[in-house]
């Protein structure tokens, strides 16, 4: 039986799937059918729910969203089958330093690395560094 791909997600894709007035892109849309089909495992720092949980409660103080909205973008987010991992994180402390990144964001790198699979992110420079570490 052949092992399904697995892929690291950030929070910008997770945001760009549940927020209803973000445009999730192609590659989004293709990535999440693709994780229906069960064809694409993802995977994330255990940080991912957190900082979604964080986002939705920004977007209520901005009145971007009600807090009854918020609560079911993250009921439908925590039914994403999502698989958490712990990542090493004096790796991750020396990436952020050495490649000038918040610790959150080399969480995700660090991840993606360990697990020799590929970053989904919208945030450009996140995929820049990641592309320039792993080729």
């Amino acid at each position: 039986m052949e092992e399904n791909i697995k892929i690291v997600i950030d929070t910008s894709v997770v945001l760009a799937k549940i927020m209803p007035d973000e445009i999730e892109g192609k590659d989004v849309d293709e990535i999440f059918l693709k994780h229906a089909k069960n064809e694409v495992l993802f995977i994330a720092p255990k940080i991912l729910p957190f900082e979604v949980a964080n986002a939705l409660k920004s977007a209520c103080k901005s009145k971007r969203l009600d807090s009854k909205l918020a609560f079911e973008l993250y009921q439908n987010f925590v039914g994403l089958k999502v698989e958490y991992k712990d990542i090493d994180l004096s790796k991750t402390i020396n990436l952020a330093l050495n490649e000038n990144l918040s610790i959150y964001d080399a969480v995700y790198l660090q991840l993606g690395i360990e697990n020799k699979c590929k970053l989904l992110t919208l945030d450009k420079q996140l995929k820049v560094v990641f592309d320039k570490i792993t080729l």
